[in-house]
């Protein structure tokens, strides 16, 4: 019998640039990345996932992939990230997917979640 297995790779490198604002610099940063000038390697790793096709996380990540947008509700949420995104010079986008990342692989957080174990107010 045949298996198919999803490899999934996190790679993360902070890189910091001289520039006028966080625009930018997030500019300057992504044309250094198309044109090749920044390529993430083996030094840059940062997690591995492994699972099956037919498995809930598997599909559970392609759905997350799916979703276009998300809107932040919280003010004082979105003047943290802006805050972190600065002191690390990285992108806010960045910072929410490493947390999405993080929070996607606790799978014991997800249980409490279901279980209401863990009040979200």
């Amino acid at each position: 019998m045949q298996y198919s297995i999803s490899i999934s790779e996190t790679l993360l490198r902070v890189v910091t640039v001289d520039a006028i604002s966080s625009e930018e610099a997030l500019e300057m940063v992504k044309k250094l990345y198309r044109e090749s000038e920044i390529v993430l390697d083996s030094s840059d790793f940062v997690s591995v996932n492994f699972c099956t096709a037919e498995s809930d996380e598997c599909r559970l990540e392609m759905d997350v992939m799916e979703i276009p947008a998300i809107q932040l509700n919280d003010p004082l949420l979105c003047d943290r990230l802006q805050i972190l995104a600065a002191e690390y010079s990285t992108s806010v986008e960045l910072l929410v997917n490493i947390a999405v990342k993080c929070l996607l692989d606790d799978v014991e957080l997800f249980r409490d979640l279901r279980a209401g174990k863990i009040n979200m107010e």
